[in-house]
């Protein structure tokens, strides 16, 4: 697969690492950046790992939807081809 360059980062990432620590914050956001971009997942402090549990499914659901697109438009692609 394609390697990914962005990632939507939401408003609700942002308000609930808003409230954590400055140490807990960063760490929810490296992991927030790490699994968009590598898939690979982190353990977190206590409450990012609560922060996370919301997010992750987000990541998920959108990654998908890059899949797809990707398949989507490489098919489209073999079919004029």
């Amino acid at each position: 697969m394609e390697e990914r360059k962005s990632f939507l980062f939401y408003r609700s990432f942002w308000s609930g690492g808003s409230k954590l620590k400055p140490r807990e914050r960063l760490a929810f956001y490296d992991a927030l950046a790490q699994y968009a971009f590598t898939g690979q997942e982190t353990s977190l402090p206590h409450n990012a790992a609560i922060c996370w549990e919301f997010a992750k499914p987000l990541i998920d659901s959108n990654n998908k939807k890059y899949a797809d697109c990707l398949l989507y438009t490489s098919d489209a692609a073999d079919d004029k081809a």
